[in-house]
C-alpha cells in the first residue's frame, strides 16, 4: 500500500474519532510529515512524496499516529528523548525532560569556574538528564541524584551506564527526610511546580506523565518552599540553590528573601521569554 492511499483508507476508517476531535486530513499529513517520519523512519527525502509503506510501516503509523492524537507523548513511545544532545531513556514512570530545562544548564556552566571542584545535588533527578548533563560536561565534579521513584532510579542509573559516565550517582531517597554529611556547591532541583487546581487548563499530554512528579500543593508552591527553607543547610557558603518553576516567579523570589539565608536572588527566563528559573546565592 503507499502513502497516500493509507491516509485516505485510515482517515475514513476513523471518520467519527476525527470529528470529535475536530481533526482534519491535512493535520494528519502535515504531521505525519513533521513528526512521524522523522521519529520513526528517519527519512527526511520522503516527506510530502507518495512512497510505499511496508506491513511493518503500516503496523508502526497505525498505532503510533492513533497514540500521538489521543495526547501521548511521542518520547514515551519512542522511549527515548535528547536532553542537552544526550540521548536519555525514559519511560511513562518518569517526568519527559523539556528543553526549556536546557537554560538551566547553560546558566550552571556560565557560573561554574574551570579550575574549580563541585559537589552537586539534583534534587528529583528523574531520568537523570541533569544529572547526567552535568557531570559529563563539568569534569571536576561530583554529581548526586536523588529521586523518591524507584523506577526514576533505576532508569537513571541505565542512562548512567549507557553513556559510561563514572562521577555521578542516583539514590532512592525522599527530599522531606534527606540528611547528609556533606555540603554542597551547588543544589538544583526542577520539583513539582504545577498548581493542581491548574489541571483543566494544561496541555493534554500531561496527563500521561507521572502526577507526582507535575502537581503540588498550596497554588504549586509546597515542594519550592520546602526545599528554599530546609536545603540551606546543606549548602556552602556562597554556595547556589536553583529552581525551575513556572510564572510566579516573583512569590519565590520573596520565599528565598524571606528566609534571610541568600543573597543575590535573581529570576531567569527561557527560550521563551518566560521567566522560569529562580536561584539564590547563600550568605
Amino acid at each position: 500500500m503507499y502513502y497516500r492511499e493509507w491516509l485516505f483508507f485510515f482517515f475514513y476508517k476513523n471518520i467519527n474519532f476525527f470529528r470529535i476531535k475536530n481533526i482534519n486530513i491535512n493535520y494528519i499529513d502535515n504531521f505525519i510529515c513533521k513528526n512521524l517520519l522523522y521519529y520513526k523512519f528517519k527519512n527526511k527525502n520522503k516527506i510530502y512524496l507518495d512512497f510505499f509503506l511496508s506491513y511493518k510501516d503500516l503496523f508502526l503509523l497505525n498505532n503510533f499516529l492513533l497514540k500521538i492524537l489521543n495526547y501521548e507523548n511521542i518520547e514515551y513511545i519512542n522511549k527515548y528523548t535528547y536532553f542537552y544532545g544526550l540521548k536519555i531513556f525514559i519511560n511513562n514512570k518518569v517526568f519527559v525532560p523539556r528543553i526549556e530545562t536546557e537554560c538551566l544548564i547553560d546558566f550552571i556552566l556560565n557560573y561554574i569556574k574551570n579550575n574549580r571542584f563541585y559537589k552537586i545535588l539534583d534534587l528529583g533527578s528523574g531520568s537523570g538528564n541533569i544529572s547526567l548533563v552535568l557531570s559529563k560536561l563539568i569534569e571536576k565534579s561530583k554529581v548526586l541524584g536523588i529521586d523518591i521513584n524507584l523506577d526514576s532510579i533505576l532508569l537513571s542509573k541505565i542512562n548512567k551506564n549507557r553513556l559510561n559516565i563514572n562521577n555521578v550517582n542516583f539514590k532512592l531517597n525522599n527530599w522531606y527526610y534527606f540528611s547528609s554529611n556533606y555540603l554542597y556547591d551547588i543544589i538544583i532541583s526542577n520539583p513539582p511546580y504545577i498548581n493542581i487546581n491548574d489541571f483543566n487548563y494544561i496541555n493534554n499530554n500531561i496527563l500521561y506523565e507521572n502526577f507526582n512528579s507535575i502537581f503540588s500543593k498550596n497554588n504549586g508552591l509546597y515542594d519550592i518552599y520546602y526545599i528554599i527553607n530546609n536545603f540551606s543547610k546543606f549548602l556552602k557558603s556562597n554556595g547556589l540553590l536553583i529552581l525551575e518553576h513556572f510564572n510566579n516567579h516573583k512569590k519565590i523570589k520573596y520565599i528565598f528573601k524571606k528566609t534571610k539565608k541568600f543573597k543575590k536572588i535573581y529570576s531567569l527566563k527561557d527560550f521563551n521569554n518566560i521567566y522560569r528559573f529562580t536561584f539564590g546565592i547563600k550568605y
